[in-house]
């Protein structure tokens, strides 16, 4: 027996060590820059061996994930590579849907693997790999919530009709759960918000500027999966175009464009003298981007702006911060308005020829869901699959080309998960805004209280949005729950704000 003993423990030393080993050299930074090149030179030879047989999206995510490791390469810090890739993988959505069934509306319609999926993989490798002794950060008043939403979509499985749609959507929130534990254990500085901050705004001015020069010139783009271009819209509330950029379609682009200038607002109000080419950028941004929200045509992505700048804008005024800027941030606004005022004026008064009987549709067909199955719900992702069973008695037995799903995303929640689903992720919401409230309210530092102000715009006005329109795409839940984990990530430099006195940018 004792013979036994001393041999399990030798057994155990000796796995111990290889492992120990193992992880010495993944760590090994050499080995990591010299292994990448190698890497890089192995997948492009064979993405020139395979390319021809290749689907459109698959190369155009294959070449962004090669891009994104030669950027690695480059600037060397894996960390604002996978951080500025959040916002840019929203705006160009490489999404390559593996066993994609397609024709399904209001959630992913396979395993949708994206560029964030792929440089999330480098960057989680690479956080393992140095294996610091700090733990994880998780703030638990969000995570917990995101966490149980997780498990809400989970537990609707039992109610699904079609399973696989339902494991379809629950992998894209694994993916963004882990988005945004690597956001919040990675973004540590000033530096790293502002990063963020600069690639979304010079995201926002490029994509505004394309999609200006799209409505004016009236052509289509397609470049690896991604379609662009404007869309004739002859009812009498629009009598032209509408443009979509990259997003597919104009309702799509606003629900990008709107948090996105809120973002651009309060980038414009933080940067300071000393960072003034990107105070202009964050101005020129601004302009474009009203005018891109402008030419989508979408109502409630103009309430929705509304709302968000409305709310920085009375924070900054109430705080005493950039009062000056503000009153000509809405001068300026005014002018565009004023531009644009005819058309403007004719999309809220003019004939929409049926959106609002497709809306009323889907609200029906939503409440019929909810009345049968108030707190199971008909399972994740299966609004698509059952509601011709929940059709408004006018429209049973009779056919009908085109209904869609319900343009409310808190009924779709409650339809699809139940009341607990929708508490849950009522509760999401309600916590990051309770944690951006809390910064306003307490601290003295301004450069918190920006921040805060314009994360809490952001997120009131993809709130307000969310009564109105459909936010089923990878897109759109990613970008939310990037607000959250901005939001969470504010909370910690907010801490360490209030242990030491900070310099603010506003008083340099």
């Amino acid at each position: 027996m004792n013979e036994v003993g001393l041999s399990s423990a030798r057994v155990g030393r000796r796995v111990r060590s290889f492992f120990a080993s193992v992880g010495a050299v993944i760590s090994d930074a050499h080995l990591i820059e010299v292994g990448l090149p190698i890497l890089v030179g192995l997948v492009l030879g064979v993405l020139v061996v395979l390319i021809r047989d290749l689907p459109t999206k698959w190369i155009g995510a294959l070449v962004m994930g090669i891009v994104g490791i030669v950027f690695v390469l480059l600037i060397g810090d894996i960390k604002k590579i996978v951080l500025s890739s959040v916002v840019v993988d929203t705006v160009l959505e490489f999404d390559v849907a593996i066993q994609n069934r397609g024709n399904h509306a209001g959630g992913p319609t396979g395993y949708t693997v994206s560029l964030l999926t792929l440089l999330l993989i480098v960057g989680y490798v690479v956080w393992i790999a140095e294996r610091k002794k700090s733990g994880i950060y998780w703030l638990k008043s969000t995570a917990l919530p995101l966490a149980f939403f997780i498990l809400m979509n989970v537990v609707s499985i039992v109610r699904a009709e079609d399973v696989p749609f339902s494991l379809y959507s629950i992998f894209g929130l694994v993916q963004v759960f882990l988005m945004y534990v690597y956001v919040i254990n990675h973004v540590k500085t000033w530096d790293d918000l502002r990063l963020i901050f600069t690639t979304w705004i010079v995201c926002l001015l490029l994509e505004s500027v394309f999609m200006a020069f799209l409505y004016v010139t009236g052509i289509r783009v397609e470049f690896a999966g991604i379609s662009a271009g404007s869309y004739a819209d002859t009812s009498g509330s629009v009598g032209g175009s509408r443009v979509s950029g990259t997003f597919g379609s104009p309702n799509g682009a606003a629900i990008w464009l709107t948090p996105s200038i809120v973002i651009a607002m309060g980038g414009y109000l933080l940067y300071t003298r000393q960072k003034l080419w990107l105070r202009w950028v964050a101005l020129a941004a601004l302009g474009f981007g009203v005018v891109a929200l402008i030419l989508t045509f979408s109502r409630s992505g103009w309430l929705a702006l509304l709302l968000g700048i409305s709310i920085v804008a009375l924070l900054n005024v109430w705080k005493g911060i950039g009062r000056r800027q503000i009153a000509t941030l809405g001068f300026l606004g005014l002018i565009v308005v004023a531009a644009f005022s005819k058309p403007i004026i004719t999309r809220l008064t003019g004939d929409d020829r049926g959106s609002v009987d497709s809306r009323r549709i889907g609200n029906e067909m939503a409440f019929n869901m909810i009345r049968d199955q108030p707190f199971t719900g008909v399972g994740a992702n299966n609004f698509d699959v059952r509601k011709f069973d929940y059709l408004p008695p006018e429209l049973v037995g009779v056919q009908r080309k085109y209904v869609y799903i319900v343009h409310n995303h808190y009924w779709l929640i409650w339809a699809e998960l139940g009341i607990g689903g929708l508490l849950v992720f009522l509760s999401m919401l309600a916590t990051t805004a309770f944690h951006n409230v809390k910064a306003l309210i307490r601290q003295r530092d301004a450069q918190v209280f920006m921040v805060a102000a314009t994360l809490l715009g952001a997120l009131g006005g993809y709130c307000s949005h969310m009564r109105s329109d459909v936010f089923a795409t990878r897109a759109h839940v990613t970008l939310l729950w990037f607000m959250i984990a901005l939001t969470a990530a504010l909370v910690r430099l907010s801490e360490e704000a209030s242990e030491k006195v900070l310099c603010p940018e506003s008083s340099s």
